[in-house]
Parts: C-alpha cells; structure tokens; sequence
C-alpha cells in the first residue's frame, strides 16, 4: 500500500497508466492493466479471508526490484538503495512493494 510504485499509481488516473508504463518501461500499452488497490493491508486480507472462510496463516512484506526507475541511471540507484534500506529495517517492512499470503481452509 505505501511503496512508491503504488503511490504513484494512485496519482495517475487509470487510463493515463498505459502511457506512462511504456514511456517509462518500453511495455507495450496493450500489456498494462486497470489497478485496484482493495487488498493490499493486513487487514484488508484477513477481512477478506474471513469473509471466504479462511484463515491468514502467514503474511509477508517482500521487496520488489525497482524497475519502474530504470529510466534513469541515478534514480534506479536511489530506488535500490531504498529498497536496500526498506529489506533490513524490520519496522520499515510495510513500505515494500509486495505481499505474500497463505491462506488455510479450517
């Protein structure tokens, strides 16, 4: 929810993402798809999870390689520095770009 690639999604209108994506990755437009950003906190999960009948049995923040910045040689070394940072410090976890959820059937 708080990584950058997403704060920034959410700053540009949806039908602008196509655009930007190519300009910024060299994708095509054709491969660039609508965000919706409703499960992507803790508790967003367990609520749906609960929702469905099942449990969280582990949830996990990863790190993302920072693609997006590859645009620009210094901002790329900004954005793997920060990703650097964000993978050591524990309390700094929920700024990575990723989760990883286990769900269980009881």
């Amino acid at each position: 929810m708080w990584d950058y690639g997403t704060q920034v999604a959410r700053l540009i209108p949806n039908r602008l993402h196509a655009r930007v994506v190519r300009i910024v990755e060299g994708r095509a437009e054709e491969d660039t798809f609508p965000t919706a950003y409703r499960t992507n906190t803790r508790g967003a999960v367990e609520q749906l999870a609960s929702a469905a009948g099942l449990r969280v049995e582990s949830f996990e923040y990863l790190s993302q390689y920072p693609n997006y910045l590859m645009f620009s040689g210094f901002v790329f070394f900004l954005g793997m520095c920060f990703e650097k940072l964000i993978s050591h410090v524990h309390w700094l976890r929920f700024l990575r770009g990723w989760i990883l959820v286990t769900l269980r059937k009881p």
